[in-house]
């Protein structure tokens, strides 16, 4: 039997490549094997569910469309607007000890530990891709991660989101009726984490 973690190590060793660069490179490999798998199609082909096409822009070609259910939100999505999460929990495989634990939690799975759930919906401003809402995925992994509410995962993601674009953070500010914005952007940000998560 091959020891995962201890040949990725030796590997790591002899090329004189980082651990560290090599857990995140094994860990990228592990998730493209089990996207192209025959077992996620499987899971895929068989949850569909078809409906009509109320998009008025594609429903005279296409008068039905297939969603997917979320887990959690129950709403109907595309494919492509949802991901398969492991229900066996939040895997991160921080170092190269933890290989041969991620192999079997990604890739030797049942169907009973899959569940399809949305994802964060983006759109283009400026050429940037905006998170618009966030899916019942990235929060679910949030609140894992971090052992809080999904509500709290929501408010945190949210904070995180607004505070990579100073303008937002300052709009924020205004709407919750800050007379005196703070001159620092470290300032603004205090401000800002009070009013979006109470700390």
């Amino acid at each position: 039997m091959i020891d995962v973690s201890k040949e990725l190590k030796r590997m790591a060793e002899e090329f004189g490549i980082p651990e560290k660069d090599v857990a995140v490179n094994f860990r990228s490999i592990v998730r493209s094997g089990w996207g192209d798998s025959i077992f996620k199609k499987d899971f895929y082909s068989k949850r569909g569910k078809r409906i009509k096409n109320e998009n008025p822009r594609s429903m005279k070609r296409f008068p039905t469309v297939v969603k997917y259910q979320c887990n959690i939100c129950k709403g109907l999505f595309s494919a492509v607007e949802t991901e398969l999460d492991h229900l066996d929990g939040e895997n991160s495989m921080t170092d190269l000890s933890h290989a041969e634990s991620f192999i079997k939690t990604i890739l030797f799975t049942s169907p009973d530990k899959l569940q399809i759930l949305c994802k964060d919906k983006k759109k283009k401003v400026k050429g940037k891709s905006v998170i618009v809402s966030f899916g019942c995925h990235s929060l679910l992994t949030y609140s894992e991660r971090y052992n809080v509410t999904f509500e709290q995962a929501r408010k945190a993601k949210e904070f995180i989101n607004a505070s990579k674009d100073i303008n937002i953070v300052i709009d924020l500010l205004t709407q919750y009726g800050v007379q005196s914005i703070p001159k620092t952007k470290k300032d603004k940000l205090s401000m800002l984490k009070q009013f979006m998560l109470g700390d």
